[in-house]
Order: structure tokens, then C-alpha cells, then sequence
């Protein structure tokens, strides 16, 4: 159980109190996350998450709600659970989140979205969490902590990025759209977005602006112009790299000046002329100004080995 600390408190949305004949949060130290105790209404699962450890007796503002319905497919109901051939249980949104527009926060998500079906009806999902994983926990904190950020950059005043404009000339509105079969879906453990929110989270705490366009997975911004581009991959094989090479070229070229373009991958291991081989490949990917960023894992958490180095 990670969720260890119960907490007495009212929650609510901003100038909005909920009356809840049970107001005890449940907070996980390990992920930073509160949530309410589920409640069941009509035709629907209620779930109110925060940020945050709450003090007792504190009025304590909801992050977003996750629900889902009692059963069947209910468009109503924002939540949404898609099972594979392969068994994995993925539990996804629509994008309809109180104090935001859908358009904004499929525009801005710095995590994962992806398509599924209802029926015989494909839509595109923000992914929450993969149930079968063991990562489960850490993507959900990550899509609590996002939805929360979104929000908060809601509340600011709307500012002109010049950044933005020159990749939305290069890009179309369909890149970086993760295509997957029914039978695909819930086969591969996504830990992309939990790659990028660390990085994110690093790279923010160190002191730089980020933020991501479209298909780059990542981007640290001066004056509001990229200066450094990230390529994340969860694998190495040379198809990774070799898509993640191009990746990186092609989106480079968008900008009419140049950017710093580093390749992030796990620390591999394997046998000798398979390290001998990728050894070769990163020093001349780095002679065409590609750096190679690598990471490991510490439980659930990944560990960027040479960040300081590559910047």
C-alpha cells in the first residue's frame, strides 16, 4: 500500500467546496499524490486526486478528477479502460478535465497519448496508467502532477512564442500521434512518458525552461527559442536508433538556426561485439552533432548517467 498517510481535510476546486460526508485523503510520500476515497455514484466511479501532502483540517484543492463507468462504454464519463489481446489493462482519459479546454491539453501533454476503440469506433485517449505494470504508480502520479501544470499554466496570462510558431509552420497536427493495433496496445510497457517527466523534472530543477512541441518529446527553451532538442527512446536496437537518428535531423532542419540535438537511451549491455558495434555507432552519430544521453533504472525511477556532461 503506497497511499500510507490518512489525512482529515475538505476538498474542493477553487471556490467551490465539495460536501463529502467522508473527507479523508489518503497520501503515498513515494509519489508526492493525494487521493479521496473513491465514491460510487449513478453511472460512474468518482476519483479526486491533488498534489501535495494536505495538513489536517485544510481546505485542499482537487488536481483532477479520474473516473470512470460502473460498466459498459459511457462517453459521458471521461475515464476509460482499454484491455488488449495482450491482457494489459490500460486506463486512459478522454481529455475532458474541468478548468480545461480538450484542444489545450491534447495541444500541450507533455506525456502520452494514444488510440484506441470503442466498439468499432477509434478515438485518441491521454494515457494514464498501465495497470499491469509495475510502473503503474508512477504513471499515474505523472499524469496527476501534468493535468496539474496544464492547469497551472491555464491561470497565467497567454504569451506569444515565437518557438511555437516556427514548429507549428513544420509540423502538422497529427505528429507525434503514437499508432498502435488493438492487439498492439497494452503489449508494450510505456515508460516513455515516465522517461520524459523525469528529464522534464531534472532539467527544471537545474534551472532551465522546457517544454515540448508536437512530435519532440522534449525541449529546453531560451527567450523562448529552442536551443537544445531531446529524442527519448526506450530501447537500443539499431532501429531505435537509427528512427531516432532521422528524428532528430529532421526535426532540427525546422529551425532557422541551430540546435543542440541529444539522443536519450538505456545504459545497454549485451556481448562484446554488440557493445564494440553501438560504441562505434554513438561516436559517429556525435561527428553529425548528435549527442547520446543514457539512462538506468533505480526501481521505478530512471537515472540520467552523463546529463551533466552533454550540457
Amino acid at each position: 500500500m503506497n497511499f500510507t498517510e490518512k489525512i482529515a481535510c475538505q476538498i474542493g476546486y477553487p471556490g467551490k467546496k465539495l460536501s463529502d460526508k467522508d473527507p479523508d485523503l489518503f497520501y503515498s510520500p513515494e509519489f508526492g499524490i493525494w487521493i479521496a476515497r473513491p465514491q460510487k455514484r449513478k453511472n460512474r466511479y468518482v476519483n479526486y486526486f491533488g498534489v501535495g501532502r494536505p495538513q489536517n483540517g485544510e481546505n485542499v484543492s482537487i488536481a483532477v478528477e479520474i473516473n470512470y463507468p460502473i460498466s459498459g462504454i459511457n462517453r459521458r464519463v471521461s475515464g476509460v479502460f482499454s484491455k488488449s489481446e495482450g491482457k494489459n489493462v490500460c486506463l486512459l482519459s478522454r481529455g475532458r478535465i474541468r478548468g480545461l479546454t480538450k484542444e489545450s491539453i491534447f495541444d500541450k501533454f507533455l506525456l502520452e497519448t494514444l488510440p484506441s476503440y470503442e466498439g468499432a469506433n477509434k478515438s485518441n485517449f491521454l494515457f494514464v496508467c498501465d495497470l499491469d505494470s509495475k510502473f503503474c504508480l508512477t504513471q499515474l502520479s505523472n499524469f496527476v502532477f501534468e493535468i496539474n501544470r496544464l492547469k497551472s499554466l491555464n491561470s497565467s496570462p497567454p504569451t506569444k512564442n515565437k518557438m511555437d510558431q516556427e514548429l507549428s509552420d513544420y509540423f502538422n497536427e497529427s505528429s507525434g500521434l503514437i499508432e498502435y493495433t488493438r492487439s498492439e496496445i497494452g503489449k508494450i510497457e510505456r515508460i516513455h512518458g515516465i522517461i520524459v517527466s523525469e528529464l522534464n523534472d531534472i532539467l527544471l530543477n537545474s534551472g532551465y525552461k522546457t517544454g515540448r512541441f508536437k512530435a519532440v518529446d522534449l525541449i529546453i527553451q531560451n527567450r523562448n527559442r529552442a536551443n537544445t532538442i531531446f529524442e527519448i527512446k526506450t530501447q537500443v536496437s539499431l532501429q531505435s536508433v537509427a528512427t531516432a537518428v532521422g528524428q532528430l535531423l529532421l526535426y532540427s532542419y525546422s529551425f532557422p538556426y541551430s540546435v543542440k540535438k541529444i539522443l536519450v537511451l538505456p545504459q545497454y549491455q549485451g556481448r562484446n561485439t554488440f557493445t564494440k558495434k553501438f560504441n562505434y555507432i554513438f561516436k559517429r552519430i556525435k561527428t553529425i552533432g548528435i549527442d547520446t544521453l543514457f539512462y538506468r533504472w533505480n526501481k521505478s525511477s530512471p537515472i540520467f548517467l552523463n546529463l551533466e556532461d552533454i550540457l
